[in-house]
C-alpha cells in the first residue's frame, strides 16, 4: 500500500533526495514535494486521500472535495488525526455508533483549524483521551500558540507524569482552558502545577480551584509541600503511622527536613515492623531538628553506614541503629566539639578511618571521654582506636588518652617483628621528643580551654518530643570597677563657648573664647573636622566667657615612602588577579591593610585559591572559592599569626595537593580569635599580648607535630 510517506521514485529520472532535503516529523521522513515531479506528488496524495476516506468511513469524493487546495501542513494534520482514529477504531471494532461519532469529530476538527501548526500535530498525536475532549481542547485554545504550549505542558507534566496508562481524566486540560480564570492558569502554570498533579483525578478540581482563585485563598506553597511529601511516601513506599504520616510532615515541613528524610530512607529503609516498634518517633525528632547547618554532617554519617542496611537480619538491631542515630545527632547539635570529632573520624570516600562499624560505637566513645579532650588529643585517640576494639577501646581511651606512645601487647610484637625484618625503623630521639613536646602542649591546651558546650542548635529550631534541650547558663562575673581617683574626667564641649576653628592651623594651646551663636559654631567645627580628617576634639570649658577652651586635634598621617611602595606592590598583585568589579570594591581595603608581611603572602594566597578551584573543576564540583576570599585572609594576617598562616598556606600532602584550603585557614583564625577573646575574659589581667602570641605558636607547633614540617624546613634541619 502506497502512502504519502512512501514515495516510489526508482523509475524516474529524479535524483535521490539527500537527508537535508527531507522533512522529519514524529519518526517519519517526508520527502519535500518540490523535489518530485508534480504528477507523482498528485498521484501519491490522491492514493492517501482514498485511504483516509476508507479509514474514516467516508465517500472518497467527499474527502477529495474537502481537501481540495489544502496546504501540505493541513493535509499532514489530517493524516495525524486519521492515524489516531485508526488505532481507536481497531480497539472499538464492533461499536459502530462510537466509530461514526469519532469519524465525524475528526472531520469537524480538521475543518475548524485552517492553519494547523506543529503544536496541533503533536497534541493530536500524543493525546490519550477521546476525540470529543480533543475537539473541546482545540476549540478552547483558539489556535493561540501560548495556549497550545500550555496543553502540551499539562499533558507532559500533569497527566502523563506517571506514564500513559495512568491518564484517567484527560478532560482536565479542556476544563482549565474553558475556565474564566484560564488566562491566569496559562500564564502562571508553575504556580498551579502541584495542585493539578494532586487533584488530577478529582472531577471538581477546576471548580474548587476557581473558587480559591476568585476568593484569593489559593496557597501554592501548601500544595508544593503536599506534593513533595506525597512523592517521598509513595516513592519510598513508606508506611504511615499515627506519628509519622503525610499530615504530620506537611505541618512541620522544611526543605532541610525533606532532604534528610530522603537520605535516611535511601540508606536505612525502615520496615513497617520497625516503625511500629517506635522508630517513627526517632525519625520525626530527627526531621524536626535538621537545619541548614547540620544537614551536611547528618548526610555524611548516614551515607557512611549505608552498606549495613541489608545486613540487619533482626528488627531489634535495625531499631537500635535508628535510635542510636537520633542520639548521635542530638550530641552533635548540642556540642560543636562532637561535630569536630565526628568529621575527623568519618573520612572522605578515598580516606581511611579507625574501624568503627556501628553508630552505637560513636555514642559509647563520646559517653566515655569528653569530645573536647578527644579533639585535643586526637592523634593519641586515633592511635588507640586503630589498635583496639569494643570494650578494650573504651577502657584504653579513658586511661591512656594522654599517652602518645600507647601500644597493645599485640601491636608491640608486630612492631618489633617489623623492625627485625627491616620493614620499619626504630623511632629516633627527635621523633620521640617531638611527640613528648606536642603532648605537653596539648595538655596545656586542655587546661586552658574551658569546658563550655558550644551549641549548634539555632534558637528558632523547635524542641521535639524526645530531644531534651538543656538550658545554657551564662555565669556573669562581677566587673571590677576602677577607684574614684583613677577615673579621668571626661570634658564635654559647651556649644555656647566654642569659637570657629581655623581650618589651616593645628591648635594645641589655650586661647580665649569669644561668645557666638552655638549652632553656627558646631556646624563650622564639625565641617572643619571632617574636611581635615581630625580624629577627635577635646574641649575644656565653662559657661563664662572668661574661661578658655583647649582644642586638641590630630592631623591625618599621610603614607610615607615605604608605605606607598608597599601599597603600589599590593596593587600590582591584585590588579592581575581581581576582576574590574572586585578590584573597585576591594582596592581601598587592600591599601588600608597593606604591609610588607601581608604583601609577601599575597601571591601564595591567590595560588592556593587557583589550585583549589582547579581541583574542584577536575572533580566535577562547582567551586565555592573565589578571589574575593583572598581579602578575608589578607586582613587577618598579623605578627602573632603570620607563622601559622604561612605554614598552612604552604603545607602540602604527599601527592602534592594543598593540605589546607583558603577557608580552612580563615576558619582556623576565626576559631583562634574567639578563643583568645574567651581567654581574656577568664584572666583579663594575666592574659597579655605575649600570651596571645604563645597561643598561636601552640597551634603552629601542634600542626607541625601532626602534619610535619614544610619541605624546605626539613632540608635545613638535615643540613
Amino acid at each position: 500500500m502506497n502512502t504519502i510517506t512512501n514515495f516510489n521514485v526508482q523509475n524516474t529520472n529524479v535524483k535521490q533526495n539527500t537527508p537535508k532535503s527531507n522533512i522529519n516529523f514524529q519518526g517519519r521522513t517526508y520527502l519535500k514535494p518540490t523535489m518530485l515531479p508534480k504528477f507523482i506528488i498528485k498521484e501519491q496524495i490522491n492514493n492517501r486521500k482514498e485511504e483516509i476516506a476508507h479509514i474514516l468511513g467516508k465517500n472518497p469524493d467527499f474527502i477529495m472535495n474537502m481537501t481540495h487546495k489544502s496546504s501540505n501542513q493541513r493535509f499532514l494534520f489530517l493524516n495525524v488525526l486519521t492515524d489516531k482514529f485508526s488505532v481507536k477504531k481497531f480497539n472499538l471494532r464492533s461499536n459502530n455508533e462510537e466509530i461514526k461519532k469519532d469519524s465525524d469529530i475528526v472531520i469537524d476538527i480538521y475543518k475548524s483549524i485552517k492553519k494547523p501548526t506543529k503544536e496541533h500535530c503533536e497534541i493530536a498525536n500524543k493525546f490519550r483521551g477521546s476525540f470529543d475532549v480533543l475537539k473541546r481542547i482545540f476549540k478552547a485554545t483558539n489556535d493561540n500558540t501560548k495556549n497550545l504550549k500550555f496543553v502540551q505542558k499539562v499533558d507532559k507534566e500533569v497527566l502523563n507524569i506517571k506514564g500513559f496508562e495512568n491518564v484517567k481524566r484527560p478532560q482536565l486540560t479542556a476544563e482549565l482552558l474553558e475556565s474564566k480564570n484560564a488566562e491566569s492558569y496559562v500564564n502562571d502554570f508553575p504556580k498551579y502545577k502541584s495542585y493539578l498533579i494532586l487533584h488530577r483525578e478529582d472531577e471538581n478540581a477546576v471548580k474548587n480551584l476557581d473558587k480559591m482563585v476568585e476568593n484569593k485563598t489559593f496557597n501554592s506553597q501548601k500544595y508544593d509541600i503536599e506534593l513533595q511529601t506525597n512523592n517521598i511516601f509513595n516513592g519510598y513506599l513508606l508506611k504511615e503511622t499515627p506519628i509519622l504520616n503525610k499530615a504530620k510532615i506537611n505541618s512541620i515541613h522544611t526543605k532541610e527536613g525533606n532532604e534528610f528524610l530522603k537520605c535516611f530512607l535511601d540508606n536505612f529503609g525502615p520496615t513497617e515492623e520497625s516503625l511500629k516498634a517506635g522508630n517513627d518517633v526517632d525519625i520525626i525528632n530527627m526531621y524536626k531538628s535538621t537545619t541548614k547547618e547540620n544537614l551536611s554532617i547528618r548526610k555524611k554519617i548516614m551515607n557512611k553506614f549505608q552498606y549495613s542496611q541489608f545486613t540487619d537480619t533482626k528488627i531489634k538491631e535495625k531499631n537500635n541503629k535508628i535510635t542510636d542515630l537520633n542520639i548521635l545527632f542530638n550530641k552533635i547539635d548540642k556540642d560543636k566539639n562532637v561535630k569536630k570529632f565526628i568529621m575527623k573520624v568519618i573520612p572522605d570516600d578515598a580516606g581511611c578511618s579507625p574501624d568503627i562499624n556501628t553508630i552505637g560505637e560513636y555514642n559509647n566513645i563520646l559517653d566515655a571521654v569528653p569530645a573536647k579532650k578527644l579533639n585535643i588529643f586526637y592523634k593519641n585517640a586515633e592511635n588507640i582506636m586503630y589498635q583496639t576494639k569494643g570494650e578494650e577501646r573504651i577502657k584504653a581511651l579513658k586511661e591512656h588518652l594522654e599517652d602518645p606512645f600507647f601500644m597493645t601487647e599485640r601491636a608491640k610484637e608486630i612492631h618489633e617483628y617489623n623492625i627485625q625484618e627491616g620493614f620499619a625503623k626504630k623511632p629516633t630521639i627527635f621523633s620521640k621528643t617531638r611527640k613528648v613536646i606536642t603532648n605537653k602542649l596539648n595538655q596545656l591546651r586542655d587546661k586552658l580551654t574551658p569546658d563550655v558546650v558550644k551549641t549548634n542548635i539555632k534558637p528558632e529550631v523547635k524542641e521535639t518530643e524526645n530531644i531534651q534541650s538543656n538550658p545554657v547558663i551564662n555565669i556573669i562575673k562581677p566587673i571590677e570597677l576602677p577607684k574614684a581617683n583613677e577615673v579621668k574626667p571626661v570634658v564635654d564641649i559647651d556649644s555656647k563657648v566654642i569659637e570657629k576653628a581655623q581650618s589651616e592651623k593645628i591648635v594645641n594651646d589655650v586661647k580665649p573664647v569669644i561668645k557666638s551663636e552655638p549652632k553656627d559654631i558646631i556646624k563650622d567645627v564639625k565641617n572643619d573636622a571632617i574636611d581635615k580628617g581630625f580624629v577627635k576634639e577635646q574641649v575644656e570649658s565653662t559657661n563664662t566667657i572668661d574661661k578658655s577652651v583647649k582644642l586638641s586635634k590630630t592631623a591625618p598621617k599621610l603614607p610615607n615612602a615605604k608605605k606607598l611602595a608597599v601599597i603600589n606592590d599590593v596593587n600590582g598583585v591584585i590588579e592581575k588577579k581581581l576582576g574590574a568589579k572586585t578590584l573597585g570594591e576591594q582596592k581601598s581595603d587592600y591599601a588600608k591593610k597593606a604591609t610588607k608581611m601581608r604583601l609577601n603572602m599575597l601571591p601564595e594566597i591567590f595560588a592556593s585559591i587557583r589550585e583549589t578551584r582547579a581541583a574542584d573543576k577536575a572533580n566535577g564540583i562547582k567551586s565555592k572559592y573565589s578571589n574575593k576570599d583572598a581579602l578575608a585572609l589578607y586582613e587577618k594576617i598579623n605578627g602573632k599569626n603570620k607563622k601559622l598562616v604561612n605554614y598552612m598556606l604552604k603545607k602540602r600532602n604527599a601527592d602534592g595537593t594543598r593540605k589546607f584550603n583558603i577557608k580552612d585557614i580563615i576558619t582556623t583564625l576565626d576559631d583562634a580569635e574567639k578563643q583568645v577573646i574567651q581567654n581574656k575574659k577568664i584572666a583579663p589581667k594575666k592574659y597579655n599580648a605575649q600570651s596571645e602570641r604563645n597561643y598561636y605558636n601552640n597551634i603552629f607547633d601542634t600542626n607541625v607535630a601532626i602534619y610535619g614540617q614544610l619541605e624546605k624546613a626539613k632540608k635545613q634541619a638535615i643540613k
